[in-house]
């Protein structure tokens, strides 16, 4: 799998542990290239400790 930058709206499920890592369901809108977001809502499952929050002007 490779990056996602998506704009989190909902934090859906709570931290799992799973092959050894925490992850978390989360559903929001994908970053395009120019920095507006999609319009369709995107769901993704991340691994905690490689979630990064990227301030909003660096999209």
């Amino acid at each position: 799998m490779g990056e996602l930058l998506l704009y989190v709206a909902e934090v859906i499920g709570r931290a799992q542990q799973a092959d050894g890592h925490v992850w978390a369901e989360v559903s929001g809108h994908a970053v395009q290239a120019d920095g507006t977001l999609q319009a369709r809502r995107r769901y993704a499952r991340v691994r905690v400790d490689r979630a990064v929050v990227v301030p909003r002007r660096a999209w």
